[in-house]
């Protein structure tokens, strides 16, 4: 009684840490969605204390340590789990939740399975205590990289599209009115382009379901009539396009694009973009080039 107690109150407290702390970097956006979540976490750490018993008595075999790591990944196998139960639960609602619980659950259950292991097969001493040490420190970087790394894993990335009109001249391309949202490798890829007169800040648009890798593609449109094109979305850097003729080309040629697209299509309010997510949904808004 006593270990399904520590459990299920350890998998619930490092649960709801790990999704406070996420809404809290995101400025507590989404807030609301913490009550619920909390409720879900309930009942993933009342099922967490059976679960990190099966995880102790499948691993006893095992040396301490190897133990302890397998422990931690069965953890993140369970967390998985549970995430995909409350997705098959909520169907589409689960694309609305605020509160990263994958992420939030695998650190939680991944924590107390290890934890579990070590406090069964150890007596208090100081092994035990750096081995806890050591799964904590895991566990806090583990919540860090979680995002970063299924965001690489799932090619998932931070798009930020800005929209530029060129207004043709003799002089070097002036840039003042858009060097504050861009860095100095973008700056001169735009000075790549062969543009000469200035470009003017039309706005932009951001696909930001995730903070890290990031990626930009900065829209230079060189006529005001736009037509329907299709551009391959940035991978990891930053791909200015120029509007030429009926089409859109380049620069630079070669730098890495993804499978997915970035749409232009004609609206009946305008021109209209529209971004493919890694998800496989579409995001995106109006265009006043």
């Amino acid at each position: 009684m006593t270990h399904f107690v520590l459990a299920t109150t350890a998998t619930f407290i490092v649960a709801m840490a790990t999704g406070v702390a996420a809404v809290a970097q995101n400025e507590w956006f989404g807030a609301s969605d913490l009550l619920p979540f909390a409720i879900y976490s309930t009942v993933f750490a009342l099922l967490a204390a059976p679960a990190s018993v099966l995880a102790y008595r499948s691993t006893k075999r095992l040396p301490v340590w190897v133990a302890a790591v397998v422990a931690f990944l069965v953890g993140l196998l369970y967390g998985f789990l549970g995430t995909l139960a409350v997705a098959l639960f909520l169907g589409p609602w689960m694309g609305a939740m605020s509160v990263p619980i994958l992420q939030s659950w695998c650190v939680a259950a991944a924590f107390t399975f290890a934890s579990a292991v070590l406090l069964w097969r150890l007596p208090f001493s100081r092994p035990l205590g750096l081995g806890l040490a050591g799964i904590a420190f895991a566990s806090v970087g583990g919540a860090f990289a979680f995002q970063p790394a299924l965001s690489l894993a799932s090619g998932n990335q931070h798009l930020a599209v800005y929209f530029y009109r060129h207004v043709p001249g003799d002089n070097e391309l002036d840039l003042s009115e858009v060097v504050g949202d861009l860095e100095a490798a973008d700056i001169q890829l735009l000075r790549q382009t062969g543009l000469k007169g200035r470009l003017e800040n039309r706005g932009y648009f951001a696909s930001n379901s995730t903070e890290w890798p990031r990626a930009k593609a900065l829209l230079v449109f060189t006529a005001a009539t736009v037509r329907n094109a299709t551009l391959p979305q940035p991978k990891r850097c930053t791909v200015v396009y120029v509007q030429d003729g009926s089409g859109f080309r380049r620069v630079l040629q070669d730098a890495a694009t993804l499978e997915r697209s970035m749409r232009i299509e004609s609206g009946p309010t305008g021109p209209q973009l529209s971004v493919e997510d890694a998800s496989g949904g579409w995001s995106g808004g109006s265009i006043d080039p």
